[in-house]
């Protein structure tokens, strides 16, 4: 427990004054997302109190800041868009989250609010090929945050469906490119083929809907059959899958949920920097702990 009051010390340490209540900075920008902003540190804190741990001021302090966030709408610079780790479906979990901790219902009622300007958004905006299907910014995610507690079911059978029409064959199954055109796949978890997978099964329990689970499982089973190899089973981090592949090109193994997203000889690793848009400068990563110093987040 003095580990984990001395954490949220910190947290709170770390905070700034915002409007609605407190806010986190990531290297120097204010961050409200779920992956290194606001709704992280709310969820965080729901997690606490679930556990029994009181975090004080800092609970307070996110909590409001959502809540002020969730009566703005949607003009509000620090969501760039509605993704799961990335925008407004990051807000909705962590606000979820939070009311069933702490019986807040006002968190509950402003999640449904976000939730209903989600799905709104995703039934009235045409399918674009060219949107993100993973799981930290794209549909996968925004599909597993309109799942909860059954938010928005039309939506999420939206959605559901864009995905199943974004598969590709596979040997043995089916692949997903974190977005159309992409040169290399990766099969992980936050930003391939195993998130997306997994959003489809979730989904196809949730809506009753066989044929989602049906296409999950020949997702999982692409992942089985891209982890065999004569030396042992490993999943590549990465793979090459269009004629434009750079020539002795080899898929590299490893356990990342991201994987790389540039051959090897480029010299770079992050998946981020292969996207078409620049990444947020929130998403960058979490903040080490212990501070160097008090300034430090």
């Amino acid at each position: 427990m003095d580990v984990t009051s001395r954490a949220f010390d910190w947290i709170g340490s770390a905070a700034v004054d915002v409007d609605g209540g407190l806010g986190w900075l990531e290297r120097g920008v204010l961050c409200d997302d779920l992956y290194s902003g606001t709704a992280g540190v709310l969820l965080g804190c729901a997690e606490a109190v679930a556990a029994g741990i009181d975090p004080a001021g800092v609970s307070t302090g996110a909590r409001g800041r959502l809540l002020h966030l969730a009566r703005e709408g949607g003009a509000v610079s620090t969501m760039p868009d509605d993704g799961l780790f990335s925008g407004w479906a990051g807000v909705v979990v962590a606000l979820r989250a939070w009311s069933h901790a702490a019986g807040d219902e006002q968190a509950a009622a402003a999640a449904g609010q976000v939730t209903s300007r989600i799905a709104e958004r995703v039934r009235q905006v045409p399918h674009d090929r060219s949107r993100y299907t993973d799981v930290i910014s794209g549909d996968a995610g925004i599909l597993l945050a309109l799942l909860v507690n059954g938010a928005d079911t039309g939506a999420a059978h939206v959605l559901a469906d864009r995905l199943v029409e974004m598969a590709e064959p596979a040997p043995d199954g089916l692949n997903w490119r974190m977005v159309a055109g992409q040169e290399y796949l990766l099969p992980g978890f936050s930003h391939g083929t195993a998130g997306v997978a997994y959003a489809l099964a979730s989904a196809g329990r949730t809506l009753r809907r066989r044929d989602l689970v049906d296409v999950a499982v020949r997702g999982a089973d692409a992942l089985l059959t891209a982890g065999h190899h004569p030396d042992g089973w490993a999943v590549p981090v990465t793979s090459c899958a269009t004629a434009a592949c750079p020539s002795g090109f080899t898929p590299a193994t490893g356990t990342t949920s991201h994987g790389a997203a540039a051959p090897p000889e480029s010299g770079n690793s992050s998946s981020t920097s292969a996207r078409p848009r620049a990444t947020p400068p929130c998403s960058t990563g979490p903040a080490p702990w212990p501070p160097t110093s008090p300034a430090a987040p």
